[in-house]
Formats: C-alpha cells, sequence, structure tokens
C-alpha cells in the first residue's frame, strides 16, 4: 500500500481544505476500520457454528478476504497502470507474480511428498510461517500507507519516533500471529509458548515509544492524526483479547479488506459517463475472489501471496509513475 517519499512535506505545502477536498475518503476509512472489531467476535460469540453464522458475515469475510486480493488485479485493466506495469516493472509485475503463483503450490506439493519426518514437520513450519509472516507485513504496510495519506493531507508526516513505534506493533502483529498458528505443535511447544509474550511486550513498547514522543516533542497534530495513529498501533489488539485464532484475526484481517476496498473505490471512481473502471474493478473482485475460494488451497494461498507482490509496487508512491498516478486519483496528494 502507499509508501510516500521521506521528503513528501517539503516537495508540497497543503492548504487546510486539501483533507475536505478529500470528500468522504478518510471518514469511510474509519468507519470501514472500527466495524470488523465491533462485528466479528460478536458474530463469533452469536453464532459459534460455521454453519449458523448469518449471510452478512459470511459477504463480509468474503469481501474482506478474496474479493479485496481479486480487485487489485484491477490495475492489469488499466491502460496507464499496465503499460508501466508490464513496459516498465515486468520483473516484478509478469514474473515475479506468476512466480509466486506457481512456486508456492510447487514447494507446497514437493513438502506435502516428503515422508513424515523432522524434515517434513520442519519445512511445513516453515512455509506456513513465510505465508503468516508476509501476510501481517502486507497489513501493517497498508496501515501505515493511511497514516502517510493522512499526514501527507494534513501536513503531518511521520517522524522518526512514530516510525519506530510503528515498526514495533508490526513486528508485534506478526509474532502474535505465529504463535496462534501452531497451538498443537508438540515439537515446538517452548518456542511457540513464549512468542504471545513476546508479541505483547513488543506491542507495548512501540506503544512507550509513541506516547514518549508526545511528551517530548509536543506535536501540532489535529484530533484526526493522533486518533488515525492511536488505532494503528492498536490494530492487532485483538491478538491480546482471544483465545480463538478466527475472532483474533478476522477482526483485523476484515479491517484491511474493507480498507482496500475504499482504496480501490477511489482508484476506479466512476464519472458521470463512464462507470466502466468500477464495474471492472467489481468484477475482478468478484470474479479471482470467487476462484481463490474454489481453486485448491495451496494455489489460492499463491494468488494471495502474488497481491502482496503487486500490491508493494503499485503503491510504492516513493516512485515518479506511481505517485503521478495516485495524485489524479487522490487530490491532497498533489
Amino acid at each position: 500500500m502507499p509508501e510516500l517519499p521521506s521528503n513528501a512535506a517539503e516537495t508540497h505545502q497543503p492548504q487546510p481544505k486539501d483533507l475536505l477536498s478529500s470528500g468522504p475518503f478518510f471518514p469511510l476509512l474509519l468507519a470501514v476500520s472500527l466495524l470488523p472489531y465491533l462485528w466479528i467476535p460478536l458474530s463469533w460469540d452469536w453464532f459459534p457454528g460455521a454453519q449458523e453464522r448469518p449471510m452478512a458475515t459470511v459477504l463480509l469475510l468474503f469481501i474482506a478476504s478474496q474479493a479485496h486480493v481479486g480487485a487489485s488485479f484491477y490495475f492489469y485493466t488499466d491502460g496507464d497502470m499496465r503499460r508501466f506495469m508490464l513496459r516498465q516493472r515486468p520483473a516484478r509485475f509478469i514474473w515475479g507474480v506468476l512466480g509466486i503463483i506457481v512456486a508456492y503450490p510447487i514447494a507446497s506439493v514437493l513438502v506435502s511428498q516428503i515422508p513424515q519426518s523432522e524434515l517434513q514437520f520442519t519445512l511445513v513450519f516453515l512455509l506456513i510461517s513465510i505465508y503468516s509472516a508476509w501476510q501481517v507485513h502486507h497489513y501493517s504496510r497498508q496501515s501505515r500507507g493511511i497514516l502517510s495519506f493522512l499526514g501527507k493531507a494534513e501536513n503531518a508526516p511521520l517522524s522518526p519516533a512514530e516510525s519506530r513505534a510503528l515498526s514495533l506493533t508490526a513486528l508485534a502483529g506478526i509474532i502474535g500471529v505465529l504463535g496462534f498458528s501452531y497451538p498443537a505443535a508438540q515439537k515446538l511447544q517452548e518456542l511457540v509458548g513464549l512468542l504471545p509474550t513476546v508479541s505483547l511486550a513488543l506491542m507495548a513498547a512501540g506503544w512507550l515509544v509513541w506516547l514518549a514522543s508526545l511528551v517530548r516533542e509536543r506535536p501540532q497534530h489535529s484530533w484526526r492524526r493522533q486518533l488515525a495513529m492511536a488505532l494503528t498501533l492498536a490494530f492487532f489488539f485483538p491478538l491480546y483479547f482471544f483465545d480463538d485464532i478466527f475472532p483474533a484475526f478476522f477482526s483485523f484481517a476484515t479491517a484491511h479488506g474493507l480498507q482496500y476496498f475504499v482504496f480501490m473505490g477511489a482508484v476506479s471512481k466512476p464519472s458521470s459517463k463512464n462507470w466502466k473502471p468500477m464495474l471492472t474493478m467489481i468484477t475482478c473482485a468478484v470474479v479471482i475472489g470467487g476462484l481463490i475460494l474454489v481453486v485448491p488451497l495451496v494455489v489460492g494461498l499463491g494468488v494471495v501471496m502474488a497481491h502482496f507482490v503487486l500490491d508493494a509496487g503499485v503503491w510504492k508512491l516513493s516512485e515518479p509513475f506511481q505517485r503521478s498516478y495516485m495524485a489524479k486519483r487522490f487530490p491532497f496528494l498533489r
């Protein structure tokens, strides 16, 4: 997701109206960020059986997981972005994306063919760890990107202390998810047992770094900016409040997916005469998201990881083309 250049504040001094010109973008981001933290845990408590869960929850999980991955492939249908990706960055957007889609399933199949042994167990652990860690890192990059967008709109870029705090809480999220991933791993029981404690310590350290910077530096940020920073640091909090991986994980995973659709809605925003971009984005979301549901699991995971590669390149706003492309769709970036 968005990665603004470090000198973004120096290249342009936005006026206060810039934030207002974003329209409902930031309020909508806030709303979809908070919704899953209430709905997902309540849904799991009210309907503990998967078959009992209301259609609203099932649809929300699909939109925020498989469908948001599919939506990212919209960029291949946009002429300007497609030409850039295929002509100037084929290593990432062709071979990198295809390579991940193919390599992860092949690696998983090869590991499954190894006789049950310490080696197979270690390789399975490694494959799951790579996917889980990369996924949570991807979530944290989007959260940081939202802060960067708001900081650009308000001329309040991330400080070094804020950046360190975000890195610490992102690492806390990665370690926390890994701790949930292997509850029955007998051979790694001692290691896995330490992960929640390490995660909580890193989370606390991140908050202390941020709070200390507030006292020391007294930044003159708006309440929106401070609220966004607090919510970003708290993104992985559900890991510490639930014993069940599903409400713990899907609370922030769903928030991530809904946030992404707000971004993609702005990217494909229709004009009064042209709804094709929006309809194309929705089609990509539904069709590719649906395919992820029906293909073998390891193939679906490969597509999701390809989305990580695609996203990281498209939203890298430290590069001139991506910055110009997104500035046409997000006026406050100009």
